[in-house]
C-alpha cells in the first residue's frame, strides 16, 4: 500500500471517529432535554373556579385557593369530594401536598397548570372514618422554567372521611 493510501485510511478513520463523537453528543443532548418537560399531573382536568382574579391584581401575583374543608368517603384512598386547583391566570404551576397533623404525607401531586384541577386525588393510604386536621402545602413553579421554584403557601384544613 502506498503512503497516499495509508494517509487516506487514517483521514477516514479520524472523520469517522469525529462523526461518532458528534452523534453521541447529539443523543446525550436529546435525552437530557426530554427530561426537561414539566411533569404535569395525569389526573388534571379543566377547572373553572368561583375564585376570580381581581382586575387590579398584578399579573405576577399568585392566587392561592383557600381549601379549608375537604370531604371524602371513609375507608377509601381517593379524595373525590374536593378539587385541588390552580386558579386560571396564575403565572405558575402548582404542586399540592397534603400532610396529616402528625407529619405523614398522604398525597403529593405532580404539576398542575393554571385553570386546571385534580378532582380525584389518589391518596397513599386508606383513610378511616373521622375528622383529621391537615395541612395543604402549595408549592409554585415558573411556567417557563418548571424547575424554578417560587414561593408557596400552607393552608390549614380539615379532612372529613364520612362513612
Amino acid at each position: 500500500m502506498t503512503k497516499k493510501g495509508i494517509k487516506m485510511i487514517k483521514s477516514n478513520k479520524i472523520k469517522l471517529q469525529l462523526l461518532l463523537v458528534f452523534i453521541v453528543i447529539i443523543m446525550v443532548w436529546l435525552i437530557s432535554n426530554q427530561n426537561q418537560k414539566p411533569n404535569i399531573d395525569s389526573s388534571i382536568q379543566d377547572y373553572v373556579a368561583e375564585l376570580k382574579r381581581p382586575e387590579n391584581l398584578e399579573e405576577t401575583k399568585i392566587l392561592i385557593p383557600a381549601i379549608t374543608n375537604m370531604v371524602m368517603d371513609a375507608d377509601s384512598d381517593v379524595l373525590s369530594g374536593t378539587t385541588l386547583f390552580n386558579p386560571a391566570g396564575n403565572p405558575c404551576y402548582f404542586q399540592f401536598t397534603i400532610v396529616l397533623e402528625d407529619g405523614i404525607t398522604i398525597f403529593e401531586s405532580q404539576l398542575v397548570p393554571p385553570g386546571k384541577g385534580i378532582s380525584e386525588a389518589k391518596l397513599n393510604r386508606i383513610i378511616k372514618e373521622g375528622t383529621y386536621d391537615v395541612i395543604i402545602r402549595i408549592t409554585s413553579y415558573d411556567l417557563n422554567d418548571h424547575e424554578n421554584e417560587f414561593n408557596g403557601g400552607e393552608i390549614k384544613s380539615v379532612l372529613r372521611a364520612l362513612g
